[in-house]
């Protein structure tokens, strides 16, 4: 779960600078996977996986 947190962060991270220096393409490149994350993230411990 700290594996997912820390890439998470990184990518949003990320995903944020981007947006704010108007690299669309490259905003959208690690905004997709932050988002796969936060699914996971929600998902993972509803089935018991840490």
């Amino acid at each position: 779960m700290n594996q997912i947190k820390e890439r998470l962060q990184k990518d949003y991270n990320l995903a944020v600078v981007f947006f704010n220096d108007k690299d669309y393409e490259s905003f959208f490149v690690h905004i997709r996977p932050s988002i796969e994350l936060i699914c996971k993230f929600i998902i993972l411990p509803q089935f018991g996986i840490k």
